[in-house]
């Protein structure tokens, strides 16, 4: 297994690797590990949330949201 650097997922931010598909961050992003099995790593990432704050009297459309949603994720 070799590092990987700059992991990067559009609208998430890489955790770090995980022995499950589903499970929680078990390594360390940048961490050394050293291996006596083969061992297969799945990516753990976490959703970026963002706050959106409209200024006093302004209306924000459904067309609106839809774009920022595009540019976000």
């Amino acid at each position: 297994f070799t590092s990987i650097d700059n992991m990067t997922l559009l609208g998430y931010t890489f955790k770090g690797w995980s022995t499950s598909s589903t499970g929680a961050v078990e390594y360390a992003p940048g961490a050394t590990y050293t291996a006596e099995a083969a061992v297969t790593l799945y990516a753990v990432w976490e959703i970026n949330t963002y706050d959106v704050v409209a200024a006093d009297n302004m209306i924000i459309t459904e067309k609106a949201v839809k774009a920022i949603e595009e540019v976000l994720v």
